[in-house]
């Protein structure tokens, strides 16, 4: 190998290398398990919300999410975006599909749903959640729904997300 060749191979590298540190990481959405109602009943199990958003399948649109908003005073807007949102109704024309979702207040929860799959499935078959915020609160005890940074100012509780999401398939019977 000659010389230029391995410094072009070092610049390369040290590019590289410059390229990774320089590159900011990435909030990805996570997925949330959809839980089935059945006549027996569902123990729900909840979430916290992911800062890059959350997804979930979306198979027969018979699925409602359930968001609590655990924090003592920020509202939360929660946003369901339409991925096909304009189709041509007959008699209509161009009708629009506007995103689903809504703001969260402080200490209340919210039920979202259900998700026709034409307006709301993406190509993966799955249907996008995000958020305006998702801040750190405690999650129970003298300080439960104050904002937190570590699990210390949070006595007898943990400090974790202070959105909380569950969704659920509710079955249709025939």
């Amino acid at each position: 190998m000659t010389k230029r060749i391995r410094s072009l191979i070092a610049v390369g590298a040290l590019a590289a290398v410059a390229l990774v540190i320089a590159t900011p990481p990435v909030a990805h959405a996570a997925d949330i398990t959809v839980q089935t109602v059945t006549e027996a009943g569902v123990v729900p199990s909840y979430a916290g919300a992911a800062t890059g958003g959350d997804r979930f399948a979306n198979g027969a649109e018979d699925v409602v999410c359930h968001a609590k908003n655990l924090t003592a005073a920020t509202s939360i807007t929660v946003t369901i975006p339409a991925n096909d949102n304009t189709r041509d109704a007959t008699g209509l024309g161009p009708v629009t599909k506007a995103d689903g979702g809504s703001a969260v207040a402080a200490g209340a929860e919210k039920l979202f749903g259900p998700f026709p799959r034409l307006a709301y499935n993406g190509s993966d078959g799955k249907v996008s959640i995000t958020y305006s915020s998702v801040p750190l609160a405690c999650q129970a005890g003298s300080n439960a729904g104050a904002v937190c940074t570590v699990d210390s100012m949070c006595p007898g509780s943990t400090c974790s997300a202070g959105l909380r999401v569950a969704c659920f398939r509710v079955p249709r019977t025939r």
